[in-house]
């Protein structure tokens, strides 16, 4: 993967970082590349972003929700933000047919992201964004 934010040792200063450090995993980049590859699936409390833990899945906001505690229990300035991105027949084949349906060409769907001063990451969807500033 090619990883847009420093990579940072993961300390046992919260929660979040006790639960990847128990796993195993002690490093931010290795914490990415361990929600990324997480099925995507609605958690059961989806406000909970800790039960990606057990549940082992978790959507745009959960996952996103759970790098950006890491990286705050770390001391590093990664911020989780909400953008509207359109969801077309290219970004999701799925919909090709309901958007012929109802005769339009995309529609607006909040998306969650993390983001430094610079860049962005989507690890729900890779490439999904084009340019979430602008969109």
């Amino acid at each position: 993967m090619n990883y847009i934010f420093s990579n940072f040792s993961i300390h046992n200063n919260g929660i979040v970082s006790k639960n990847f450090l128990n796993l195993g995993v002690k490093s931010f980049h290795s914490a990415i590349d361990w929600v990324k590859y997480m099925p995507y699936g609605r958690n059961n409390d989806r406000t909970n972003y800790l039960s990606i833990f057990s549940e082992y899945r978790g959507t745009c906001s959960t996952k996103h929700a759970l790098l950006n505690a890491l990286a705050l229990e770390n001391n590093q300035n990664i911020i989780l933000k909400m953008v509207i991105c359109k969801i077309d027949k290219y970004s999701n084949k799925s919909i090709k047919s309901l958007l012929e349906y109802l005769k339009i060409e995309y529609f607006p769907e909040a998306h969650c992201i993390i983001s430094n001063d610079k860049d962005y990451l989507d690890i729900t969807f890779p490439g999904h964004l084009k340019n979430p500033k602008a969109e």
